[in-house]
């Protein structure tokens, strides 16, 4: 898309690029979904842990999980918790 080739070439027009990213924005703001991201800094990973190259992707994949992991399981609690004092 960056370089507007082959079947990006129609964002080259203005207005079809501005109407694409009305559309897209729109679509985005309507889904509900969860985005996770992860930093990784290869040079600090490389000189804490002694490894690099695409390790440092498989940990920090590892890590991205482990929290979502724990924010799905806070979730899950309160709901439980919260169905529990609406039942009583």
């Amino acid at each position: 898309m960056k370089n507007n080739k082959r079947e990006f070439e129609k964002f080259r027009d203005s207005e079809f690029r501005t109407n694409f990213w009305q559309d897209f924005n729109q679509i985005v703001r309507n889904i509900n979904f969860t985005s996770l991201g992860a930093v990784v800094d290869y040079n600090k990973i490389k000189k804490v842990y002694g490894f690099g190259n695409n390790d440092c992707y498989k940990l920090a994949f590892i890590r991205l999980m482990n929290k979502y992991t724990i924010q799905m399981m806070t979730k899950i609690k309160i709901k439980k918790r919260s169905y529990i004092l609406r039942k009583t």
